[in-house]
């Protein structure tokens, strides 16, 4: 499976140019996403989402909160042949952050949790912060996941910041690793690695790389991919075998079942009597 992440700062402004450059990827290049992950897209309630579609792709979308209407909302793009289903104990909106979370099915039986994250730049309680984040971990990670997100926190001052170093160690401490170790972020002063794909995939065939040439903001998207398959719902044509009821079949049913059912029933045994009966019956 693979997945690509991206602030898009805007489905309204973004998400066209997004599409655009999104159809470069294909299974010829290695590229093939099951799924899409996004945050800030600022869509409200009131927004039509069918505008903001991808080919092959159905989405789930969590909505700005009513007292933000920039700099939130996320969104999940999941192909159609994919089983998934939106999970609310991954889906959360609080002080620091919102989440939008689901479940994957996958072709061994087991389960893949899916979450997309966007924490505020500015606002929240760092201690509630931290604590509401520990309790949508522990969720996610009772499974296999994938958490992508831009967490406003910048790993590349991991050494120099406390809170940096907290953030980090929280993950990690749930058996989650970062993906990237490179800026994602780019200013005309700055860069920083805020945007990010966490997994406790860990395997040699687990990578990822930044796709610059989808960037459509100032956050470049991520791509991760994990050896791992997903069940497909099929799309082919099925056999579907019913019973023809007509005149003629009906006849022939009631003959059979006059010749087969008919005096079975045994006064001083009934339980066997009716077992004998229904698998007479079954039988026809």
């Amino acid at each position: 499976i693979s997945a690509v992440f991206a602030n898009v700062d805007g489905f309204k402004t973004n998400f066209d140019e997004f599409r655009v450059r999104s159809s470069t990827l294909s299974p010829g290049c290695g590229m093939d996403p099951s799924f899409f992950l996004f945050c800030e897209t600022n869509l409200s309630h009131y927004d039509s989402r069918d505008i903001f579609s991808l080919p092959g792709y159905k989405s789930y979308h969590k909505c700005n909160t009513t007292d933000k209407f920039k700099g939130a909302g996320l969104a999940i793009y999941v192909k159609n042949s994919i089983l998934f289903n939106p999970c609310p104990s991954l889906t959360i909106e609080c002080n620091g952050f919102q989440a939008l979370g689901g479940k994957v099915q996958l072709e061994d039986g087991q389960t893949l949790n899916l979450v997309t994250l966007y924490r505020y730049h500015r606002g929240g309680d760092v201690e509630e912060l931290f604590q509401n984040l520990s309790s949508l971990l522990e969720r996610a990670c009772k499974t296999q996941c994938i958490i992508a997100g831009d967490f406003n926190f910048d790993l590349l001052k991991l050494d120099d910041s406390k809170i940096v170093r907290r953030y980090f160690d929280l993950f990690g401490g749930h058996g989650l690793v970062p993906t990237v170790s490179s800026p994602t972020n780019f200013t005309t002063n700055s860069s920083t690695l805020i945007d990010q794909i966490w997994t406790n995939i860990v395997t040699p065939e687990t990578r990822s790389c930044l796709l610059s040439s989808l960037a459509v903001s100032s956050h470049t998207p991520i791509f991760c991919q994990a050896p791992m398959s997903c069940y497909k719902e099929s799309t082919g044509p099925r056999t579907v075998t019913y019973t023809d009821i007509n005149s003629t079949t009906l006849s022939n049913f009631e003959s059979e079942y006059m010749e087969t059912c008919h005096d079975l029933f045994d006064p001083s045994d009934v339980c066997t009597s009716f077992k004998v009966y229904y698998s007479s019956l079954t039988s026809l």
